[in-house]
């Protein structure tokens, strides 16, 4: 079990890895880890971020009430 995570974990890094070597901080999206490592634009702090982002579960709060570096809900729909 333990192994085919490791397995599976590697897979994805390594499928992610392209994808972010060209991204800039704005890729990484909004949510804590935008917050935490902004200005660190080395792709390590980028998939940090992003790992962040989506394991904290607080991009819903930061949109819903613009911060962590999200818009609006209502404003992006233009209301």
């Amino acid at each position: 079990m333990r192994r085919s995570f490791v397995i599976v974990f590697l897979v994805c890094l390594t499928a992610a890895v392209p994808v972010l070597s060209h991204a800039s901080q704005k890729n990484t999206g909004c949510g804590l880890g935008s917050v935490i490592f902004k200005g660190q634009d080395a792709l390590l702090f980028q998939i940090l971020a992003v790992t962040t982002n989506g394991t904290s579960g607080n991009q819903t709060f930061g949109i819903t009430t613009g911060t962590l570096n999200c818009d609006r809900f209502m404003t992006t729909l233009g209301g």
